[in-house]
């Protein structure tokens, strides 16, 4: 360094002139980094709707009740609670919002936003349902892009929402199904990911990738072909009413021209009422709002002695009758009769006649139109022959929903 002082000058003044110039380019790229990618942790407000939830916050874990018509904040990491009475809404700090209907557990994950509002960082909900139902609505994004994932982590499965989607998800211990009424998603598990797109659904199983989508619609009675013995689904049954009647009517599976029936037969009913009942409980909670609700059925009516549907207009050979519920747990029925003859001019209010002894092909229009409460569950359907002696049968009945 003595030798050469001149030297060591310039390689320390060049040293410190590349150090000033990286400076001068990392630190402004630096703090526009930070400014455009930093984030800030946000909150969602929980309103009960029905019942009581919980909220169980993770800045000290005290469990906090939530009653009907209170909101909160809650952040994240929070869980919710949902009893199978309640029902609730969150909504997001982006607008997008989800109905937790009775059941669901679920935990928020991740809800992020830029710090700056120039920053590009995209908003980000992620949330991990641990059980029950949701119905997703998604925002449509705007200035920043939108990161909405539903997680399982007990099926180890991963749901990316769409932007301006509408989205319904089902958790319970073994499978996850997602129907998508609006927008796109795209379901990871085992190492496969599947699109679903509108008006279709899937279904994660433990272990297992999701299965190949399909049509959203489904039919939600089991055994409705009768395939299986009645007791699979079925409670058979008769009610004699009030009018001092004693003979019971029969409810058999039996094979007519092909096809698995259950055959209702009274005979010696000595004028006087009885109904022969099959009912399920079918407990089944609508998306919201639902879309379509249709029944179908084959019915036969082969003979019948009390004219058209009686004298109320609710004595039918063979009658199908759906009880559903609205969201705030007002109960409605939906009732329809068959018959082949009225020779007495009796009222047949909700009945329809068809061929003796002709199987015959009823399926309704979209229910939801005409029904005098929105319905939000199906609470049990019964499909019953009703009035003195009657000889009827159904081979099919589905309720198709969506």
């Amino acid at each position: 360094m003595r030798r050469s002082p001149e030297r060591v000058a310039w390689t320390v003044l060049l040293i410190s002139f590349a150090i000033f110039c990286l400076l001068s380019v990392a630190v402004p790229l630096g703090v526009r980094y930070y400014l455009r990618r930093a984030t800030r942790s946000q909150e969602a407000t929980l309103k009960t709707l029905r019942g009581t939830i919980v909220v169980e916050d993770p800045r000290g874990g005290i469990e906090k009740p939530v009653q009907k018509g209170e909101s909160v904040l809650i952040p994240e990491g929070a869980s919710i609670y949902v009893d199978e009475m309640a029902r609730a809404n969150l909504s997001f700090f982006e607008n997008s919002f989800l109905v937790l209907y009775p059941g669901t557990r679920l935990t928020l994950g991740k809800m992020t936003a830029p710090r700056f509002r120039f920053g590009t960082t995209p908003l980000t909900i992620v949330l991990n349902q641990k059980g029950g139902g949701i119905r997703v609505d998604t925002v449509a994004a705007q200035s920043q892009p939108l990161i909405f994932e539903v997680r399982s982590a007990h099926l180890d499965a991963v749901v990316r929402l769409r932007d301006d989607g509408s989205y319904t998800l089902q958790v319970t211990n073994d499978r996850m199904e997602i129907t998508v009424h609006r927008g796109e998603a795209s379901v990871t598990a085992q190492g496969t990911t599947v699109t679903v797109t509108a008006r279709q659904r899937t279904t994660v199983e433990v272990g297992n990738a999701p299965m190949t989508p399909v049509p959203a619609a489904r039919d939600i009675v089991a055994n409705g072909d009768f395939a299986a013995p009645l007791e699979e689904g079925w409670r058979v049954f008769n009610d004699q009413g009030a009018d001092g009647g004693t003979v019971d009517g029969e409810a058999r599976l039996t094979l007519m021209e092909g096809r698995r029936a259950v055959h209702f037969v009274r005979t010696g009913g000595q004028f006087n009422h009885c109904e022969t009942v099959l009912e399920q409980d079918i407990n089944y909670e609508f998306p919201d709002p639902p879309s379509s609700l249709i029944i179908r059925a084959v019915v036969r009516i082969n003979y019948h002695l009390l004219s058209g549907g009686g004298y109320q207009s609710s004595e039918y050979p063979l009658m199908i009758r759906l009880v559903y519920q609205d969201e705030y747990g007002s109960q409605a029925e939906w009732v329809q009769g068959f018959y082949y003859h009225n020779i007495d001019n009796n009222p047949v209010m909700h009945g329809i006649e068809v061929p003796q002894n002709q199987w015959y092909l009823f399926e309704s229009d979209n229910l939801l139109p005409t029904l005098p409460i929105v319905p939000s569950r199906i609470l049990r359907l019964r499909v019953y022959a009703s009035g003195w002696n009657y000889d009827s049968m159904i081979s099919q009945i589905n309720i198709i929903v969506e």
